[in-house]
C-alpha cells in the first residue's frame, strides 16, 4: 500500500504503514509520550502478532524520523450470533515537537480510510477528555461508560502509609476486613445439583478454553471472541506482563476463567489488575470462587487493592460491587468509529448487550 505525502504548517510528511524495523522507533516514540517503557518485542506482539486482511498501524514519517503513529489490534467479535473481525483503536501518539500540525488526524483518518474500504464495520476505543473536539472530528461516537472498580486488601495498612504512620500495628485490623470478605464470596449459593467448584491455575491454553467458549460465548449478544486462540495470545504470548490465568471446573467440565497480574499504580502501590472473568451469565457461583481464589493470591503477594474495569451498571459491574470492590478512579467513554452504514448504533449503545472487560482493551 502505497505511502500518502501530507503538507500542513510548512512541514512535509508521509504517512504510510508501519514496516519491519519501525519497531525500535515506535517504542521509543511510545516511552516518550506515555511516560512507560515499551520494549520491541511488546510492540511487536501487541501490533504484529494477530492476522489483519490490511494493515493495521500507521506512521507519520518525516526525513527517516518517526513522528506520529495511529494503530489497531485486530480482534474477533460475535455480534448478534454473527463473527466480524474489527480493530481496537490505540497507541495514537505525536512527538511533542511535531504536535498541532494535523499528524494525529492524518494517520487516524487514513486509517479509518483503509479499514472501512476492507469491509471492516467498525473500530473500538477507549477515550477520555484528553480527546477533546478531535474524538467527534475523527468519526467517534460515544455509546456508554465503562468504570474502575477498586477492592481494598490492605485498607489500614495504605491509610497508614499515606497519613506516614506505622503500619504494622493495623495489621490485625486488615486481616479482619480480608476476612470478612473471603467469607463472604464463600457463602455464594452454589450449583443446585450440589456440584463443586473448584479452582486451578494453568500455564497454557488448552482445548478447555474452546469447549467454555462454545458453551458461555453464545449467551452474550456482543463479545469479543474468547476462545483457545484469544487466550492463548491475549495472556500467555504477552511478553513481560506476568498473567496468571485461574480455570473453573464444575463436574469435570470448564465453567470460566479469570487473569491477573501484579503491577504498580505510580510507585508506591502494589496493586492486582483483573484483566479478564468470564464465565456464563447465570454462573455467579463460578465467578465468586475465581474472585476468592485470584484474591487470596493478590493478597498473600502483599498486594493492597485490585482493581477491574466494567461496564456501569452491567452485571458484572453489580457482582463485583456485592463482592466488595468500591469505586475506583476515572472512567472511559466506550466508543466506535461505524464504518459500515448498516450498523445498529443505537442498539450497540446498549451495555446490557455487551460483555466487555479490561483485557478487551490494552489498559491492562
Amino acid at each position: 500500500m502505497s505511502a500518502v505525502p501530507v503538507q500542513a504548517a510548512g512541514s512535509t510528511w508521509t504517512v504510510r504503514p508501519s514496516q519491519a524495523g519501525d519497531e525500535s522507533q515506535l517504542a521509543a516514540l511510545f516511552a516518550a509520550v506515555f511516560g512507560q517503557p515499551m520494549t520491541e518485542a511488546q510492540w511487536r506482539w501487541k501490533l504484529c502478532s494477530q492476522p489483519s486482511p490490511v494493515p493495521n498501524s500507521w506512521v507519520a514519517e518525516a526525513g527517516g524520523r518517526i513522528t506520529g503513529h495511529y494503530g489497531g489490534m485486530p480482534m474477533r467479535y460475535r455480534l448478534d450470533g454473527c463473527e466480524v473481525l474489527v480493530m481496537h483503536g490505540c497507541n495514537a501518539m505525536t512527538a511533542a515537537d511535531s504536535r498541532r500540525q494535523g499528524i494525529l488526524s492524518a494517520v487516524h483518518g487514513r486509517a479509518n480510510e483503509v479499514w472501512k474500504q476492507a469491509g471492516i464495520p467498525f473500530q473500538t476505543g477507549l477515550h477520555y477528555g484528553g480527546w477533546g473536539s478531535r474524538r467527534e472530528f475523527l468519526g467517534w461516537v460515544p455509546l456508554f461508560k465503562l468504570v474502575w472498580v477498586n477492592q481494598p486488601l490492605r485498607p489500614f495498612r495504605r491509610a497508614a502509609r499515606r497519613a506516614t504512620l506505622p503500619g504494622r500495628p493495623l495489621q490485625p485490623l486488615d486481616a479482619l476486613w480480608r476476612e470478612f470478605w473471603d467469607r463472604r464470596l464463600a457463602m455464594t449459593r452454589g450449583d443446585p445439583r450440589g456440584v463443586p467448584v473448584t479452582i486451578r491455575e494453568v500455564a497454557e491454553a488448552g482445548r478447555e478454553f474452546d469447549i467454555l467458549w462454545a458453551a458461555a460465548g453464545r449467551s452474550y449478544a456482543n463479545v469479543a471472541v474468547r476462545d483457545r486462540a484469544w487466550v492463548e495470545r491475549r495472556y500467555f504470548a504477552a511478553p513481560d506482563h506476568g498473567y496468571r490465568v485461574l480455570l473453573a471446573e464444575r463436574g469435570g467440565a470448564p465453567a470460566g476463567y479469570l487473569v491477573y497480574r501484579v503491577g504498580h499504580i505510580g510507585t508506591v502501590s502494589d496493586t492486582g489488575w483483573i484483566a479478564d472473568l468470564f464465565a456464563a451469565p447465570e454462573a455467579t457461583a463460578v465467578r465468586r470462587a475465581l474472585l476468592r481464589r485470584a484474591l487470596a493470591e493478590l493478597h498473600a503477594a502483599g498486594t493492597e487493592s485490585a482493581v477491574a474495569l466494567v461496564p456501569a451498571g452491567s452485571f458484572l459491574h453489580r457482582e463485583l460491587r456485592q463482592a466488595g470492590f468500591l469505586f475506583g478512579r476515572g472512567d472511559y467513554d466506550f466508543s466506535i468509529v461505524p464504518f459500515d452504514p448498516a450498523l445498529p448504533v443505537d442498539t450497540l449503545r446498549d451495555s446490557a448487550r455487551w460483555f466487555l472487560t479490561g483485557g478487551d482493551f490494552d489498559v491492562v
